[in-house]
């Protein structure tokens, strides 16, 4: 069972094989965490979190109408319920780790070693800087290579939308890396 589609599985849950649920779960944990963890930044509160995240997603399993991927489907019950709940709390959001695959770009390729680290913290900085939202679109664009069209649905934003603010935010993050040298 392991191998079937995310519709065949949301199939079989809906058709009354609630132990079909447990594949959702041990398909999506890992990722789902790792976005809500770099949200509230405290392991924590993102174990609550995905719980309860997992408990919403099996109540409104009927709303899955497959007009996106499961994945993208469930990623943003995720997103909004992290949304949802910080601001409910009226928390501060936490910086977010940085992973350095955001850094593929050919004017660092020559730098050595130092120089490579020195431009990786300036880019922590830069990032600690901006708001939480917008940090988690630039690491959902660069660190989990989703596209702008997944992001949009995601964070129910319209396309040209996403690609306006991933534009400014590229160009905010070079001003803070700049102002920091």
């Amino acid at each position: 069972m392991e191998k079937l589609a995310d519709n065949t599985i949301v199939y079989q849950v809906l058709e009354g094989n609630t132990e079909a649920f447990r594949f959702i779960v041990e398909r999506y944990s890992g990722i789902l965490y790792n976005m809500i963890v770099r949200m509230v930044d405290c392991s924590e509160d993102a174990e609550d979190l995905l719980q309860e995240v997992f408990i919403k997603v099996y109540n409104k399993l009927s709303s899955f109408h497959g007009d996106s991927s499961f994945g993208t489907w469930i990623y943003r019950v995720a997103y909004n319920e992290t949304v949802t709940r910080l601001r409910k709390n009226k928390r501060v959001l936490m910086a977010l780790p940085l992973n350095e695959t955001i850094l593929e770009s050919d004017d660092l390729a020559d730098e050595d070693d130092s120089e490579m680290q020195y431009r990786l913290e300036d880019l922590k900085r830069a990032l600690d800087k901006l708001p939480p939202l917008d940090r988690n679109m630039l690491m959902m664009f660069y660190q989990e290579d989703k596209d702008v069209k997944e992001i949009a649905h995601i964070s129910n934003l319209s396309e040209s939308n996403v690609k306006v603010r991933l534009f400014r935010l590229r160009k905010k993050l070079k001003e803070l890396m700049t102002a920091s040298i």
